[in-house]
């Protein structure tokens, strides 16, 4: 009779299958909502690498653009210092020396220039441009070029900036 009694409580104190089967949807549908977790999680470790990778050749890219830069820069001053100063390091790079040299900073100003001298009806369609493209990220009309300072960062150049 004890036996009984204890086997009776024991199927009394467990779960209908009514309520086994609405516990098991919960848990199903909790474990649905960690493995939606985990693939955006492993998306966001993917992008990450991306990033990652993306940055290191924009690095090389740009390591490659410094020593070019400075190998030409020691060839304009080799001149300037064999032609005692008739061939201008500074004329050359302004693009007004014997030596014409287009740097990204000369074309960035000559754009800015031409710029200038257009209606005014172009300069606002090329701000709204330029507001547009700060949301949207994308190039536009507006856009001229990308300096790179010292540090080897990119700062994007705008026509009224």
């Amino acid at each position: 009779l004890k036996e009984t009694t204890k086997m009776t409580s024991d199927l009394l104190s467990e779960p209908l299958n009514e309520q086994l089967s609405s516990i098991l949807s919960k848990q199903e549908a909790h474990l649905r909502g960690l493995k939606d977790d985990l693939e955006d999680s492993r998306k966001l470790l993917i992008n990450e690498k991306k990033r990652k990778m993306c940055r290191k050749q924009i690095q090389t890219m740009a390591d490659h653009w410094w020593k070019r830069r400075r190998i030409c820069m020691d060839f304009l001053q080799m001149i300037e210092d064999a032609t005692e100063g008739s061939i201008s390091v500074k004329k050359c790079l302004t693009g007004s020396g014997p030596i014409e040299i287009e740097t990204e900073e000369t074309i960035i100003k000559e754009r800015k220039d031409t710029f200038k001298s257009q209606k005014s009806s172009l300069r606002h369609k090329y701000k709204q441009n330029r507001d547009q493209a700060k949301h949207d990220e994308e190039p536009t009309s507006s856009f001229i070029g990308v300096e790179m300072n010292r540090k080897g960062y990119l700062s994007r150049v705008y026509i009224d900036s």
